[in-house]
């Protein structure tokens, strides 16, 4: 019997050895970036200890980041620096970067962390992750009301050239074109809007480049109302974001969150990012 016994386990024990095992399949992973240019939100945070959170496949509008933000489970936005708009993941170089994020499409909530009563989601986006296609998700906003663009535009490489994107993030400016080094480069369109993204326009170059950017009203060609700088190399792509409230703005407003009078400074800028 127990030769019959030893016998058994030891066929069960040849068999399990040869069973085909076949490992999960591991997900496939994209990239995505977050850049904050909205003015209610900045200025809300600089004027309070708490700040936003970017709530990814969640509605736990209670969630509460770690007091060490890199152990943060979502994107949070706290603690402005008044040099440069924030951005998460925070940068450690020139080129932007990203965060991993699964293939396919996710639930993106902007939500108010700043404990004027119950917290508030204040934008809502799905976004598709692709792996061959990094995301930047730019939040703007009009009047505390919320807006976003979503890039998932396509570079492909040329050493001949560079591709610069510009998104349009200021209301109330109008139509606007840009020049650079007082020229309107023939990929460049006639003039943008609020929240328009022209993907990457192809700019040819024979070397390292620095451009001067001015931003002027469509129809004027005399008094820029924004200017930038910036210095380019073949191969890889920009972009150019225009944001904040230029003179034609309606002076104030009353917050949709917090029900407070607001009143509006002109900061109409040009933000310059390295992508790719």
């Amino acid at each position: 019997m127990k030769k019959y016994i030893a016998l058994l386990s030891m066929i069960c024990l040849a068999a399990a050895c040869n069973k085909d095992v076949t490992p999960p399949d591991l997900p496939v992973i994209g990239k995505i970036s977050y850049v904050f240019t909205s003015s209610a939100l900045i200025n809300a945070v600089s004027g309070s200890p708490s700040g936003a959170i970017v709530l990814v496949d969640s509605r736990d509008t209670t969630y509460t980041a770690a007091p060490t933000i890199e152990y943060s489970q979502f994107p949070y936005l706290y603690r402005v620096d008044n040099s440069s708009l924030p951005v998460y993941p925070r940068l450690n170089s020139i080129w932007t970067k990203f965060t991993d994020l699964n293939q396919g499409k996710h639930q993106l909530l902007l939500t108010d962390t700043s404990g004027y009563g119950k917290r508030r989601i204040l934008d809502s986006l799905q976004v598709d992750i692709k792996p061959d296609a990094p995301a930047i998700v730019y939040y703007g906003d009009s009047c505390g009301y919320f807006s976003h663009i979503v890039a998932t535009d396509k570079y492909l490489i040329d050493t001949t050239k560079v591709g610069v994107r510009i998104i349009n993030l200021s209301p109330f400016t109008g139509p606007v074109y840009m020049t650079l080094n007082k020229q309107v480069p023939v990929s460049f369109p006639a003039s943008t809007k609020y929240k328009d993204n022209t993907g990457f326009l192809s700019l040819p170059v024979t070397g390292p480049a620095t451009y001067n950017i001015k931003l002027y009203n469509a129809g004027n060609t005399s008094n820029y109302i924004a200017t930038g700088s910036i210095t380019v190399t073949p191969g890889h792509a920009y972009t150019l974001v225009i944001y904040g409230y230029s003179n034609n703005n309606p002076g104030s407003y009353v917050d949709p969150i917090t029900g407070r009078t607001v009143s509006i400074a002109p900061n109409l800028s040009i933000l310059t990012t390295n992508n790719f």
